[in-house]
Parts: structure tokens; sequence; C-alpha cells
């Protein structure tokens, strides 16, 4: 066939692909014939674990929205993902204070967040340990868009002090 010894090379590699995608098509049928035979016997419901990205994200965008934000009492819930809820329901209330603790992704999102309220003003601190970890980049970046930050301890590290404006 067209694998033979003298044929072109690209025959070959589409006789193998051929084989690979009817070899892959039969086992995927078969595979399909069997779970549609188990499916009858098996009811069962996956919870997967939550995505800290991701819901941090969706709480930005609630936030942003003007939605209600999304319920976080399950205990599966990350505790990165309540802190970030109840920084957002604080500043929602009116808190001129937020403690990120020791949540970067909080810290970056709620700088931007704040940045972006105008009127409002909110210091942003942390734990010690975040102290430590830089933020310039994030910060100049949003001071070149016209923000009003300030580092409240050393240049370069929360915790933040943020004039919420129309960026």
């Amino acid at each position: 066939p067209l694998s033979g010894y003298g044929q072109h090379r690209s025959a070959d590699v589409r006789g193998t692909l051929a084989a690979r995608a009817t070899e892959y098509l039969f086992y995927t049928t078969l595979l399909g014939l069997a779970l549609r035979g188990i499916e009858e016997l098996i009811m069962t419901h996956i919870q997967l674990p939550i995505s800290k990205s991701i819901a941090n994200r969706v709480l930005l965008l609630q936030a942003l929205s003007g939605t209600p934000l999304m319920d976080v009492s399950d205990p599966a819930v990350p505790d990165d993902v309540r802190l970030m809820h109840d920084a957002l329901e604080a500043i929602a209330n009116g808190a001129e204070e937020i403690n990120v603790e020791n949540c970067g992704t909080a810290m970056r999102f709620l700088t931007a967040y704040c940045a972006q309220l105008q009127g409002r003003k909110v210091l942003i601190n942390c734990s010690d340990r975040m102290k430590k970890r830089p933020i310039a980049q994030l910060v100049n970046a949003l001071i070149t868009c016209g923000a009003d930050i300030w580092y409240e301890n050393e240049v370069g590290f929360p915790p933040l002090r943020v004039h919420g404006k129309h960026l």
C-alpha cells in the first residue's frame, strides 16, 4: 500500500494518519456504546473543586457590573475567594480600609478596581508577608492610565492608598 519502499513521504504520513483515525473512531464507538450501557445503571453528580482564579474573576466582574456577588458560604470555597468576596462587599458598603491578608490576586484585582471607583478613597492593607511582594509594575501601569495610588510604606510594595477616579 502507501507505506511501500520508494513511495512519497507525504503518502506515508497520510496512510498512517488515516489508519490512526480509523482506529480512534473504532475505539471511540466501542467506548461510546459501553458508556451508553452504563449510564442506565449509574447516575451521579460530581462537583469539581472551585477554581480560585475563575471565582475571583467572576466576583470582580459581578462587582463591576453591579450584580449581586455569588454565594461563598460553601465550605469548599477557598479562603482567597471568601477574602475577595468580603473585601468587595466591604468596599460596596463604604469601607475606607480593607485587608487582603496574604492574597496576591485580591491585592492586584482590588488595586485596579478601587482605582476606578470615582470619589472613593481606600487603603488596601495586607499581611507582613504580602508587604514583601512587589507591586510596582501594576501601580505604574495604573498611574500611567491616570490612577491616584500611593505607597503607604515602602515604594514598590503594599500597602497602598488608592483614590478612585474615572480612568
